[in-house]
């Protein structure tokens, strides 16, 4: 079993093999604001032979702190939004100048919502 939070296992636990059920009581101290989830997986597999594992969905936890991560992704996200807007500019093909000003425009929103959070 694994804890996961922000993308990175923040605990572990090893059942004893061959075990089908357990318990895992653990404390979390979040330093930022991100998700947290269970993973599981053994060694076991399916009729295909495929590894079984299973994955909750993850949960937001507000800790007060937004995660440096949060504003790495942001800033990649400006620059992936000027990519797409120079594609637009440069290769779509719409049905009028106005048409294309219209996505640009909808890029550009976006964009300055993730620029906010750089």
């Amino acid at each position: 079993m694994e804890l996961v939070f922000n993308g990175r296992v923040a605990g572990s636990r090893v059942f004893p093999s061959g075990s089908t059920s357990g318990e895992w009581r653990t404390r979390l101290v979040a330093q930022e604001d991100g998700w947290l989830a269970a993973r599981a997986s053994g060694n076991r597999r399916d009729s295909f032979y495929q590894p079984i594992f299973a994955h909750t969905s993850p949960v937001w936890l507000n800790a007060g702190c937004p995660p440096d991560a949060r504003s790495l992704s942001a800033g990649l996200l400006v620059r992936a939004i000027d990519d797409a807007i120079q594609w637009v500019q440069t290769m779509g093909k719409y049905t009028s100048a106005k048409e294309r000003e219209q996505i640009v425009d909808l890029y550009r929103n976006g964009q300055a919502v993730y620029s906010e959070l750089v």
